[in-house]
């Protein structure tokens, strides 16, 4: 092999290896698609997120890296997909509200994910809505919109000794409470109550009632 043979084998390699990184960064930045209902959990490395994995997760979930501390869903807004969230810890503008909110809000999950300092897993629906499903839920994302925080709620809900003594309150709304009660409202899920889970066990609930495919890591 010349060395000019060898110099245009290695250039078209480079271009190769180049022209792969590039789709796969192109997948990693697009993997959500235009499915309303999905889920995205979030696992910051803050000291408060870390409070919440070791405390709420189960050892199986911690064994396999999912130490989820935060959870939200997908849905449209205005026709564009957005992360609908009920948290007081977002530092983005409300896309819908236009300011930051404390309490449910909905943002560009892909500006979201890229600024988000932690890992996101993504659990997909089995069944992709129907389009009185998307309808459905986007009024019942939108009637939420806005509604504040609860943050007793989310310092007590995975206790166990206090779960009995907790009724469904939509007056204030924490994160996975929000989710579970919007696909309670769907007739996705039942048989719990919603002011008393945690987003791992949501998690699990969603995989385990084959409702939603296992989670998966896009960031």
């Amino acid at each position: 092999m010349t060395n000019d043979t060898l110099f245009e084998f290695v250039f078209d390699a480079t271009k190769l290896c180049c022209f792969f990184f590039e789709h796969a960064r192109e997948w990693n930045r697009r993997p959500l698609g235009d499915h309303p209902g999905d889920v995205l959990l979030w696992g910051g490395r803050t000291w408060s997120s870390r409070a919440i994995q070791f405390g709420t997760c189960s050892w199986k979930q911690l064994f396999r890296g999912q130490w989820f501390s935060h959870i939200g869903i997908c849905g449209h807004w205005q026709g564009v997909l957005k992360h609908w969230e009920s948290t007081t810890l977002c530092p983005l503008v409300c896309e819908a509200q236009n300011k930051l909110v404390n309490g449910v809000q909905c943002h560009d999950p892909y500006r979201e994910i890229a600024e988000y300092d932690g890992c996101v897993w993504l659990l997909k629906m089995r069944e992709p809505l129907r389009p009185l499903q998307v309808k459905l839920l986007e009024a019942l994302l939108e009637h939420r919109l806005g509604t504040n925080y609860d943050l007793p709620g989310a310092l007590i809900a995975g206790t166990t000794w206090v779960k009995r003594l907790m009724d469904p309150d939509a007056s204030t709304l924490f994160c996975d409470e929000f989710v579970a009660m919007t696909l309670i409202d769907m007739h996705i899920v039942s048989g719990f109550n919603p002011s008393t889970i945690t987003p791992a066990w949501l998690a699990w609930k969603l995989v385990n009632d084959f409702k939603y495919e296992p989670a998966v890591r896009i960031k």
